[in-house]
Formats: C-alpha cells, structure tokens, sequence
C-alpha cells in the first residue's frame, strides 16, 4: 500500500467473505502503485468470518469495522479516512481490471481540472466468467444528466471522483439503503462535468445474494421516488428546457422508460409533466412525442392486465 496515496479504494462489506478476498486481490493488483485499499466493515454477522479475510491483508490495507448502517455509511466512513486525492468504489463482490487505476488517473490528469470520470464494465457470474459486457454511448459532459435519467448509465464502481467534491456537495444520503448513488451523481452533475471512459474497467458480479437482489422491493420504491422527484427538479429548475428532443418530448421518454420497468409512480408524475410542457395540439403532430405516449399506453396496458392476472 501506497504511503502517500494518489486514488484511494474504498470496500464496503457486509456478509460479504466468500468474495471479499477477490475484490481486495484486483484493487491490490493495479497496475500503480499509487492507491491504498480501505475495507470498511458494516457490521457483518457471519460469526466473523468477513472479518477474518479482510484481516488476512495484514498492513496491505486499511480495516474498519463499525455498525451497520447500510452502503452508504460505510461509503462516507472511507471517504472521511481515505489519504488521497481520488475516491474509488469497489463493492465487495467485484473487481478492477489491473489497469484500471493508472489509466483513470491519466485521464483525469488530461482533463485539467475536477471531473468525475465513468467508464464501462462487464458482467461477470457466481464463478467470475464474463457473461456480458456492457459498452457505453459516448455522451458529452452536457448531455449526461439527461441520458442518466433515462438509461441509467453510470455503474458506482467505474467512477473516480476528486475527494474535494465531497466537500462541495456533502456525503452520501445514509438514509437511502439502495439508491444513495444515483442521488450522488445527480447532486454531483450541478457543479462537475461527468467524463466518459470508453473502456472496459470492471468486473460487475449478478449473484442472487447482492443486494439489489436481496432488497428488490425496497429498491423498486427507493428508485421511484427519486426518479419521480428528479424530473420534476429539472422543471422547477428549468433544466429540462436543455433536454434532447425538447421538455415534452424527453419527459414522455422519461414516462416510457420509468413504466416499462415498473416505476410507477415516476412514470405518472413525468406524463403530467410532459402534458404541461406543450399544448396537446402541438404534441399530436410530434412524431417523437406521439411514439412515446404510445409506448407509455402499451406498457401501462401490460401492467393493468398483469395486475388483473390475465396472461401476456
């Protein structure tokens, strides 16, 4: 470990031994040798046996226990005790390519200035075989707020964000147990440009234990509210004026994207946003606008019959 560290790494944990010690091993292995690993435990009950890998590393990384809380409070633990200059996020059950670190910190040095960078990843199962991989559109800094809402673009363990953003902008919200990132990047994008790495930094593990998994429901409600909250914070703000497509068009995207995976709530108070943005006579002769408001119809139709358990 770095004695003066340029990026550091921070593992939250909790019940997490059976792939912790690969996750350590990969943020280990960069490719430079300017970073520190910090393990933050969140109060595992698995009779000590998280603990145990994650002290095995011995002084190669930096150990925490403490309650738990849930990711964000241990998120906001490392970022108060991490000594560089650079906050990375690694989940306990991923992991980095080798590269990784050395080529976000060349890009961040070509940048010239406080950015948060994201780059693409793959998915990896149980078993850690590459299943998948996921290849980003290479948006302007501009347009990512935009595309962020509508296609959930940004994995938290590709990024690297300058600890002095954290400052500007507070720490993670510890009362969101599964959403607390999203709600970062977007509090975030109001003073920093979010740069796109088009490369392929990261291992991403589905398993049936991680906790998107293990806390659906909770998720699902969690991701409804803010998304909901978030579009209408772009027409209070006047934000959505700048949207691609214009205000209606992108709030009737919004309404599609949100319906169709089951964001009820959000998708409701989009629509009524969209049908305030501009006059119905307008929006009929919009082809965009029109393809979506049906998408919405369609999708809002495969709900009702759902619910009403016919077979679709």
């Amino acid at each position: 470990m770095s004695a003066n560290p340029v990026v550091s790494v921070v593992i939250p944990v909790y019940n997490g031994a059976d792939y912790l010690r690969q996750a350590v091993e990969s943020a280990l292995a960069q490719t430079s040798a300017e970073a520190e690993v910090l393990v933050v435990n969140d109060g595992s009950t698995d009779s000590g046996a998280t603990e145990r890998v994650a002290l095995s590393f011995g002084d190669r990384i930096r150990y925490f226990a403490k309650p738990n809380g849930g990711v964000a409070s241990a998120l906001n633990l490392g970022i108060r005790e991490m000594r560089g200059r650079y906050f990375s996020w690694l989940s306990h059950d991923d992991l980095y390519y080798p590269e990784r670190t050395e080529l976000l910190l060349r890009e961040m040095e070509g940048a010239g200035r406080d950015v948060v960078l994201y780059s693409d990843w793959d998915y990896i199962n149980k078993d850690s075989r590459v299943t998948r991989v996921t290849r980003l559109p290479h948006y302007a800094p501009a347009q990512v707020p935009y595309e962020l809402l509508v296609q959930h673009l940004i994995n938290g363990c590709t990024t690297l964000v300058p600890r002095r953003c954290f400052d500007a902008e507070g720490f993670f919200d510890e009362s969101l147990r599964t959403t607390q990132d999203y709600d970062m990047w977007f509090r975030l994008l109001k003073r920093y440009d979010f740069v796109h790495v088009p490369m392929v930094l990261v291992h991403y593990r589905v398993h049936e234990g991680q906790g998107t998994a293990t806390m659906s429901a909770l998720h699902r409600r969690e991701r409804d509210a803010l998304f909901g909250a978030l579009v209408e914070a772009m027409c209070a703000d006047g934000s959505v004026l700048g949207a691609p497509g214009g205000p209606a068009v992108y709030l009737m995207k919004a309404a599609d994207v949100f319906k169709h995976i089951g964001l009820h709530g959000a998708a409701g108070r989009a629509k009524r946003l969209a049908t305030k943005a501009q006059p119905m006579r307008k929006s009929l002769l919009d082809r965009s606008y029109l393809r979506y408001r049906l998408r919405y119809t369609a999708h809002a139709l495969i709900t009702w019959a759902r619910d009403a358990g016919l077979k679709i």
